[in-house]
């Protein structure tokens, strides 16, 4: 049986020793490359947490770990959308009928310009 002693691990971006409980708080997070002091100092500007807090992104119960509250986030997000069935009837044409035309015709002028180039000089 392997005893561990007084060795180190990386939890979650702190130190803890082998054996201890998980909830001691008087660690400090690991620094890493000597730039955790700089980096928190900029976080505590109001413009980098404006930038990158998720709350900027929208609502924050969209990605929530529990996943109770995301569904039901979801879902009430989802309800609140307009429901333009215009656009859809404009996505669905374009989708069915205006992208395999404009395919099919700039394949056909491509591979037409290209044989008539090929054999014109035979």
């Amino acid at each position: 049986m392997r005893v561990e002693g007084d060795r180190e691990i990386n939890h979650h971006g702190r130190t803890i020793k082998v054996g201890s409980e998980e909830g001691d708080e008087d660690e400090k997070p690991s620094d890493i490359m000597g730039l955790g002091d700089n980096i928190r100092a900029a976080w505590h500007d109001q413009e980098v947490q404006k930038t990158y807090s998720r709350s900027s992104v929208g609502d924050t119960r969209l990605i929530a770990r529990n996943e109770k509250e995301e569904v039901n986030a979801r879902r009430e997000f989802y309800e609140k959308l307009l429901n333009d069935d215009r656009l859809i009837k404009i996505g669905e044409f374009t989708a069915r009928i205006l992208i395999p035309c404009f395919v099919l015709s700039f394949v056909t002028v491509y591979w037409t310009y290209g044989l008539s180039e090929y054999m014109g000089d035979v």
